[in-house]
């Protein structure tokens, strides 16, 4: 592994769907070993699994789509035309903080507009 960062002060919240193309094996392997040693009191890193089929529920799923929708493919072709198309848009989003708090604050009403659809538990 690479070079070790110092364990966080500050409580962090580490949230990670269940998509398997979005989870690190390193990562997976890090929090099972935790939880092998008896140290899943980890008292500043908290662990918030989303459901894997849950985009609606993952705030950052609204800036991907944003992103996808506004890249045009037969105009942006190559990786770096892709990459400047990434960069404009995040600092298109970062631009509009209260978009990023809307997105946020409507959690708690996504996941139970989501948990009635579904009739299941989503965490």
């Amino acid at each position: 592994m690479g070079k070790e960062l110092p364990f966080p002060t500050r409580p962090i919240i580490f949230v990670q769907d269940r998509c398997p193309v979005h989870t690190a094996r390193i990562v997976k392997n890090w929090f099972a070993d935790q939880q092998n040693i008896q140290l899943l009191e980890l008292p500043n890193i908290q662990l918030l699994e989303l459901p894997s089929k849950g985009c609606d529920c993952n705030p950052i799923e609204h800036i991907w789509a944003n992103m996808v929708n506004t890249w045009e493919p037969e105009l942006e072709r190559t990786g770096e035309q892709l990459m400047a198309h990434t960069q404009r848009q995040w600092e298109l989003f970062r631009a509009r903080p209260q978009e990023v708090r809307n997105l946020v604050s409507s959690m708690p009403d996504r996941v139970v507009a989501r948990h009635n659809v579904d009739n299941e538990n989503l965490f």
